[in-house]
């Protein structure tokens, strides 16, 4: 049980910074839709 749980421990970190990329560039997308209100 120690192996899978290794394994999907590996698994989990590269499925997060997969998630946290992915997270990223959407709110890249949405803040740069929203009109800026700190230039004025």
């Amino acid at each position: 049980m120690a192996g899978f749980e290794a394994a999907f421990a590996d698994f989990s970190e590269l499925a997060k910074g997969r998630a946290e990329a992915r997270f990223r560039q959407q709110f890249d997308q949405l803040a740069s839709a929203l009109p800026t209100e700190d230039e004025e």
